[in-house]
């Protein structure tokens, strides 16, 4: 399951023919990637592709809705079917065995991830939300960090290239 964004109408729909911006259905989902020791899971898996910088919604377009963000919207059917999803691919991964310390909430000028967050908490009774663990910066900032580090220069340059 993926997005459609309709940029005339400013319209996100689920649509589960293809996998366009996210992977949105239990299968394939939830993501897990480790940096180190650590652990982070997503329940739902974005998907990279070319994507067109002008269009509504970046990278994230039914995320850009929850936000109310680039005067996107979305239906209540399709808010279902991902909270449909949601519901099976959060018990599905907890009866697997996997516990947590925290739950940590990206940074966001909006509430919808620590809101998630939240639920997930409600849901499973496990670990701590911590909301300010992280904190958002801006691209710009971000290379200037990089800039500033003691490393080589063709490693700042691979840092670069994922920002």
């Amino acid at each position: 399951m993926g997005f459609v964004v309709d940029a005339g109408n400013r319209l996100v729909t689920v649509d589960h023919s293809h996998n366009n911006f996210c992977i949105t259905t239990p299968q394939g989902n939830p993501a897990e990637i480790t940096f180190g020791t650590l652990k982070v899971t997503s329940i739902f898996s974005r998907t990279k592709g070319k994507r067109d910088i002008s269009a509504p919604g970046d990278n994230s377009p039914m995320l850009y809705v929850l936000k109310g963000l680039h005067n996107l919207r979305t239906r209540r059917r399709d808010i279902g079917m991902l909270h449909a999803s949601f519901r099976e691919i959060l018990p599905t991964y907890v009866n697997g065995g996997f516990q947590w310390d925290w739950i940590v909430s990206l940074p966001s000028s909006s509430p919808v991830c620590s809101r998630f967050a939240e639920r997930v908490y409600k849901l499973t009774q496990q670990g701590v939300c911590q909301h300010n663990a992280l904190v958002k910066i801006t691209a710009v900032e971000v290379l200037r960090s990089v800039d500033a580090l003691h490393i080589k220069a063709t490693d700042k340059t691979v840092l670069k290239t994922d920002i």
